[in-house]
């Protein structure tokens, strides 16, 4: 049986299906005795037709099957809530002198007493009650969020794209797969040296931000050091080292200073693990573009710190995520996939870019914020010692 979404009995659902059965039973003898070529086109777009005639075929044929055996389900598959709403419809526009069997007022009762007559014997009202979303409706819209962020779709929606893949024109496909592809391969690449790096960082600058008031008159190169210094043995047990100042780039005049710069040797062999800039928060897109300059396909991974004195939290939040949505070099460095919010981690950002020097090749991004502008926080840090000092 196909799913019903009303609170009726077994065998009020049995009856639905009947109906339902009627429709299947109706078309299929339309296109046997005409093609089933041209009756589908009232039922799929010519870009899921064309190109998937037999599943098209199958799915009319499984449904009718669905209809009459006992078995019951709880949801269809998107391709299939798709063929019958659109079967349902046809059948409304072309039956006029069928009827459907009635359902007596009798049985026409739900489970908390209402009376369901009117709806369960009109065909129209069926579109009510035997879907519980009309999702597959609108697969272009929610791909079009989708390319935007996945995640909204996702967590937000509760959708699996996946599901809805055989209901996009092939174009689509192969770019969803695509898309889909390099963001899961990337991801696996991440290993336990690049967490232990980016928690590290994290860490650290959640220590740093309890003593906010320290940092209020210290500039972003005292930020530095103190990030370095507070990480330099860490990393050492951990066979790795971490400089500051280090040569390399492209400048215009010079050869630029990397604020941080994350090596190891592994057997013998000298490999580039990480870089760094941190700058405040004016300078974060010109700091973007100092750290791809510095990075190139050897590089593992790239972070950015934002060390913010003066702008409220949510400014700098909102405007650092506009800047990563849009930001790229002549199309290249641009975002694939969606900016990412660390797990556990508040207001850390993780984005996924394409090596310009080789193509299929990715690598992330991590962006952090050391925030030090609290004001209501410390306005009331201040009203609280003021009123100690009276009680003293």
């Amino acid at each position: 049986m196909i799913p019903i979404y009303l609170d009726v009995s077994n065998e009020v659902k049995r009856k639905i299906n009947e109906n339902v059965n009627c429709m299947f039973d109706f078309l299929m003898a339309i296109c046997d005795g005409l093609s089933y070529e041209e009756i589908l086109q009232d039922i799929f777009p010519s870009y899921i037709l064309e190109v998937n005639h037999n599943k098209c075929v199958n799915a009319v044929k499984e449904l009718y099957n669905i209809t009459r055996d006992k078995f019951e389900r709880e949801h269809l598959s998107p391709f299939l809530e798709w063929t019958l709403y659109h079967t349902i419809t046809w059948w409304i526009d072309v039956a006029d002198d069928i009827e459907l069997d009635e359902i007596p007022r009798q049985e026409c009762v739900s489970k908390d007493g209402r009376d369901l007559y009117d709806i369960l014997n009109k065909a129209e009202k069926y579109l009510d009650f035997l879907f519980a979303d009309w999702d597959f409706l609108y697969v272009e819209k929610l791909y079009a969020i989708y390319k935007r962020d996945s995640g909204i779709v996702e967590k937000v929606f509760h959708i699996d794209m996946e599901r809805y893949i055989d209901l996009m024109p092939i174009d689509i496909q192969e770019e969803y797969k695509k898309n889909k592809c390099v963001v899961q391969s990337v991801k696996k690449e991440v290993d336990e040296q690049e967490r232990l790096i980016v928690n590290s960082i994290w860490n650290f600058l959640q220590l740093e931000m309890l003593r906010a008031k320290k940092y209020e008159e210290c500039n972003e190169v005292d930020l530095s050091d103190n990030i370095r210094n507070g990480l330099f043995l860490l990393f050492k047990r951990e066979g790795l080292d971490i400089e500051r100042e280090s040569r390399a780039g492209y400048a215009v005049a010079d050869l630029g200073e990397l604020d941080f710069y994350i090596y190891c040797y592994e057997e013998g062999i000298y490999r580039q693990v990480a870089i760094g800039e941190n700058k405040q928060w004016g300078a974060y897109k010109d700091s973007l573009g100092q750290l791809l300059g510095y990075m190139n396909h050897n590089t593992k991974f790239g972070f950015t710190i934002i060390y913010n004195k003066d702008t409220r939290l949510n400014t700098v939040l909102e405007g650092r995520k506009k800047i990563l949505q849009e930001y790229n070099v002549d199309g290249k460095f641009k975002l694939v996939g969606e900016i990412e919010e660390m797990k556990d981690m508040t207001d850390v950002l993780r984005t996924c870019h394409e090596n310009p020097e080789k193509t299929g090749a990715y690598f992330y991004l991590y962006h952090f914020v050391f925030n030090v502008c609290n004001p209501e926080r410390a306005k009331a840090a201040n009203v609280g010692r003021k009123r100690t000092r009276k009680r003293k």
